[in-house]
């Protein structure tokens, strides 16, 4: 709906209330602000986020995953995922994985990294926010792997801290997305 349309939409009766408004009245402009898109929404829902991904880190994340109190079921999956550089017991794993696979899973467990610096990446210029928006965006496609090439038992297998910790990076992604696009409706409200 274009703004003219909306502002007509509005003003003409939806809510069963007819405004006059003379025809040479001007329109002001629709930013995210009038549909809560400020700044402050942008970090709450970055905040969010980060609680569902704390969140996830202590819950079952595999059909077989350790449950709290006996571990937490977050750092289980962080050393299976980084077994094939960082292997349990500090011996040499024997990778059952494919290279591919084993490389998709290290960068996995890299992108918890990315998630860690998420905090700090708030603070940087639009410029940066909006190249580290798309590198958390690739972090949520990276972390999709689990799901695509276990598409047979694993697939089966995955619970629900799995899919908490890989949708908190695309909540994440769009706070940053939210953040970049008021810094940039604000550069231009100032100019």
């Amino acid at each position: 709906m274009s703004e003219r349309a909306l502002v007509d939409y509005h003003l003409n009766g939806a809510d069963g209330v007819s405004a006059v408004v003379p025809d040479d009245a001007d329109t002001l402009p629709m930013t995210t602000e009038h549909l809560g898109g400020t700044r402050g929404a942008a970090l709450a829902w970055i905040a969010g986020a980060w609680v569902i991904y704390l969140v996830a880190w202590t819950l079952p994340v595999h059909a077989e995953s350790v449950r709290l109190p006996e571990g937490l079921p977050g750092w289980e999956a962080f050393r299976f995922a980084a077994g094939p550089v960082w292997p349990k017991g500090g011996a040499p794993a024997e990778s059952f994985l494919p290279w591919y696979e084993a490389v998709l899973a290290v960068l996995s467990a890299c992108t918890n990294l990315v998630m860690l610096a998420s905090p700090w990446a708030v603070t940087l210029r639009p410029g940066a926010v909006r190249r580290f928006h798309r590198v958390m965006f690739a972090a949520f496609i990276v972390n999709a792997h689990w799901c695509v090439f276990a598409a047979g038992e694993l697939f089966r297998e995955l619970r629900i801290g799995y899919y908490l910790w890989w949708w908190s990076f695309l909540a994440v992604a769009i706070g940053l997305q939210r953040l970049v696009r008021h810094a940039s409706e604000s550069d231009t409200a100032v100019s």
